[in-house]
């Protein structure tokens, strides 16, 4: 029941279509601001993060599927992807 209820949550915060520029620290779901370039280091700190719903072409009608979390090598390197931090370490067990 838990599951279901996060996938609901996560269903509505996606959503929305409303991403705004505010930043969540740690251990909260948060989003980088900007898909960047910015310069990665190579240390690997693994985070589980939630890859971006694809973007449909403006006056498509796509399905909208939200793409399985993802093991990135550090924090830097899953905020460049665009992507949400949902906890610190690989991602663990059946995708959400």
């Amino acid at each position: 029941m838990k599951v279901l209820n996060y996938i609901l949550f996560l269903m509505i915060l996606f959503s929305c279509g409303q991403q705004g520029n505010t930043t969540v620290q740690d251990k909260t779901l948060s989003q980088a601001s900007t898909k960047g370039n910015t310069v990665c280091s190579e240390e690997y700190r693994p985070v589980c993060g939630q890859p971006p719903m694809p973007k449909c072409p403006e006056g498509m009608l796509c399905a909208q599927v939200m793409p399985n979390v993802k093991t990135f090598q550090n924090l830097c390197k899953m905020k460049n992807e665009g992507a949400y931090l949902m906890y610190e370490g690989e991602c663990t067990g059946a995708p959400l």
